[in-house]
């Protein structure tokens, strides 16, 4: 196990492997997006209205744009 030494640790420009802590933030972003995928794909499936089936449509779509 490596302990933090100095600061240099956080310098922005240096390269260095990601944390613990930021591999789950990005998961955990991971797994939102596709929850509000996955939930646009249903209410746009459901709703009646139109103009909120075109919304949830461009959500989806801006969703898989990322």
């Amino acid at each position: 196990m490596e302990y933090v030494q100095g600061k240099k640790y956080l310098n922005p420009f240096k390269k260095r492997s990601l944390n613990t802590v930021e591999i789950s933030h990005l998961l955990e972003n991971v797994k939102t997006n596709v929850i509000g995928e996955k939930l646009c794909t249903g209410f746009a499936q459901t709703t009646k209205s139109p103009e909120i089936k075109s919304y949830l449509k461009k959500g989806k779509k801006f969703r898989k744009s990322i």
